[in-house]
This record gives C-alpha cells, structure tokens and sequence, in this order.
C-alpha cells in the first residue's frame, strides 16, 4: 500500500493510518485516499519532504491520516509485534 504508518498514542490506545507517497505516484495515493475518505478527519496535504540525505534534493509528498479506530487494531498488531515495526 506504499509508505504507510500505523500509529497508536499509548500502548493501550486504538489506531489510526498514516498514508505518505511521493508526488510522482499521486494517481495511487488519490485512489487510496478514495478507499479510506470516509475514515479520513480531513483531506490529503501536499507538502515537501526533508531533503534527501544523499543528493539532497527536496521532493513533495502525499498525505492522509484517517481516524483513530479500533478496526484498525488489527494491522497494528499484524505489523508491530511488541510495539516494533516488522516488515
């Protein structure tokens, strides 16, 4: 699904989605963003990402974030065992 992010504020708390994708795939990232906009506190930002530590070019990127919501629970156990990212 790209650069995706599941976040809680604490241990016990419930998820929300965080969705990054640079400019250059923005087709994808809209088509998420239509999946998901009913989840979604507010529209996607466009905005630049820190400059590349190699080359240190400036790219812009895509975001959304939905709700907090306990349906999301489960992709944050299935990839943060242990609160730990697991790829």
């Amino acid at each position: 699904m790209g650069d995706l992010c599941a976040q809680k504020r604490t241990i016990n708390s419930i998820t929300c989605l965080l969705f990054e994708q640079g400019l250059v795939h923005k087709d994808y990232i809209f088509h998420l963003y239509e999946l998901f906009e009913s989840y979604c506190r507010s529209t996607f930002k466009i905005s630049n990402r820190l400059p590349d530590k190699r080359t240190g070019n400036v790219y812009k990127r895509i975001t959304f974030n939905t709700y907090s919501l306990p349906c999301f629970n489960s992709f944050y156990d299935l990839f943060y065992p242990e609160g730990k990212k697991f790829l």
